[in-house]
């Protein structure tokens, strides 16, 4: 078992699930991540309906999907309030001093960190030096070096920790195809 700060999918999947696509946009302005743990410690073998596999949701029914239930994944926006000390970085780590709160033994106190470039509208994504490493589009990224990263991107934070960074747009979709799998209302 875990602990996160984040809300888990079903809840707001519920919460949200009137808005309309524009509504949404301007409601949440901020890129997502939804985070996982892999069932058997290996997170890169997660099998779930996701949105970072466009094949996945096409050759996939939802009749024959097996994914991860929508109790297990957590949303978090990458976001910070404003004013805060760092406000430009949204750092992931175990602790609660953390922005992303994971609470898992492979996740180190802080672990990574992603930043907004307000000039060109990327983020980027930087292990911050942590004990099992962070990984994108399965290349394990070098400690305290910048990556960009697009919206549909596999994270693997330590070794049983997925995640995927997405933008607003696919974040919706995926909600809907969620609410379809588990006949959220």
């Amino acid at each position: 078992m875990y602990e996160t700060q984040g809300i888990r999918l079903s809840e707001f999947s519920r919460s949200n699930s009137k808005l309309s696509l524009d509504e949404f946009k301007s409601t949440y302005t901020k890129p997502f991540l939804l985070v996982e743990k892999a069932a058997d410690g290996n997170a890169e073998n997660i099998d779930t309906v996701s949105p970072a596999d466009d094949a996945v949701l096409t050759k996939t029914t939802f009749a024959e999907a097996n994914p991860i239930n929508a109790d297990e994944q957590y949303v978090f926006q990458i976001d910070k309030p404003g004013g805060t000390q760092f406000s430009r970085m949204v750092n992931v780590g175990r602790t609660r001093n953390n922005d992303i709160m994971i609470n898992h033994s492979s996740i180190s106190k802080f672990h990574a960190f992603f930043k907004y470039d307000s000039a060109f509208n990327t983020y980027a994504i930087t292990d911050a030096g942590s004990k099992n490493g962070t990984s994108m589009s399965a290349k394990e990224l070098k400690p305290y070096k910048s990556e960009p990263i697009q919206s549909r991107q596999v994270i693997i934070f330590g070794k049983s920790i997925r995640a995927i960074f997405l933008l607003p747009e696919d974040f919706y979709r995926y909600l809907g195809v969620q609410r379809k799998i588990y006949h959220i209302p």
